[in-house]
């Protein structure tokens, strides 16, 4: 599987890590556990450890993406942080995906150091 999901009593941080190249309906399917996990946490925060991802998708499935979370209601509470990979075309996809969320009202970043990625996750 390209995706593995963990959740961190302590933070209460879903994290979800990326690993290869993922399509468009890896992500859909990765993005809906990581949701479902966080609700059945009852947390709204999330870590997206990209670090090894190679593609995130075109811009269409981008914005795909976005109305999927539409769909399921996804709440504007969240706060979605991204580890940036090292692919640079993996790297331009997430930026985009942050903008395209950002303008949704959702509540994403990306970064690349995980401990800043956590530090403004946890800033309340």
């Amino acid at each position: 599987m390209p995706w593995k999901i963990e959740f961190d009593e302590p933070t209460r941080v879903v994290e979800t890590t990326y690993v290869g190249a993922l399509g468009p309906e890896a992500i859909r399917e990765a993005a809906l556990a990581t949701i479902t996990t966080g609700r059945e946490h009852n947390t709204n925060l999330y870590l997206g450890d990209c670090l090894h991802l190679e593609h995130a998708g075109s811009l269409f499935n981008i914005y795909d993406l976005i109305r999927f979370f539409e769909s399921l209601q996804l709440e504007l509470i969240i706060k979605e942080a991204i580890l940036l990979p090292l692919s640079a075309a993996a790297c331009e996809d997430l930026k985009f995906y942050e903008t395209t969320a950002r303008n949704r009202g959702y509540n994403v970043r990306v970064f690349n150091n995980r401990d800043e990625a956590l530090r403004w996750l946890l800033d309340t």
